[in-house]
């Protein structure tokens, strides 16, 4: 049995969970990062669309923290963590991750309150005195993520001989393939919103959609 064989799984994990958060920011990032869609969500249907950026803003800040929680408190936890406090010298006295960690700790001071004040719990000084918590300077998320990266990949060459390199989020059925959906409604809006004629209306919506007589 090798030295960090007992770590593959458990790294196995975590680099699976951070697949996930990844992936959850970048949904965040193209939707209520980009003033066009957040437009087309607007017309769409505003509050719902209000509704879900709080949503996964606070899902993703959880996300962040649960995935940079000490690996000891209130039990055993998988995080970063329980890898960097590994009492090995190839783990704890290494320089990459070492500047990894510098960036997530960084980052992680700004969201911890929020998270600890605000969605996992009702403080009542912070709502009543409709405190805001969570900001950080712009760019220190991305930070965050090429912290972790950099260390996901730094203990997958130690633990697996080999690094992960670039982690892509993007799959079908994604954000992408939502905010096509969105932008054809939206056409499908502007066509048809000033029809007052329904049976004209009906042929406009079978023409533009490609259906014969035949489908409907």
């Amino acid at each position: 049995m090798g030295k960090f064989d007992e770590y593959k799984l458990p790294l196995q994990t975590l680099v699976e969970q951070y697949m996930w958060i990844k992936a959850l920011k970048r949904s965040v990032d193209e939707l209520f990062e980009n003033d066009k869609i957040i437009k087309l969500m607007e017309r769409m249907a505003k509050e719902f669309f209000q509704q879900l950026n709080v949503l996964m803003i606070h899902q993703l800040i959880l996300s962040y923290c649960k995935f940079t929680d000490p690996s000891t408190k209130m039990g055993s936890n998988l995080t970063i963590d329980y890898f960097t406090s590994i009492k090995e010298d190839e783990i704890c006295n290494n320089e990459n991750i070492k500047t990894g960690l510098s960036q997530v700790n960084a980052f992680r001071n700004y969201i911890v309150p929020a998270r600890n004040k605000i969605i996992a719990h009702n403080d009542l000084e912070t709502h009543i005195a409709f405190k805001e918590l969570g900001g950080f300077p712009e760019g220190d998320d991305n930070k965050f993520i090429n912290g972790i990266e950099s260390i996901l990949n730094e203990l997958s060459r130690i633990i697996n001989g080999d690094i992960y390199g670039d982690f892509i989020e993007t799959l079908s059925g994604d954000v992408f393939d939502f905010i096509k959906i969105l932008r054809y409604a939206n056409g499908m809006l502007e066509m048809f919103e000033n029809e007052r004629d329904d049976q004209e209306l009906f042929h406009k919506i079978v023409n533009y959609m490609g259906i014969g007589r035949t489908e409907i």
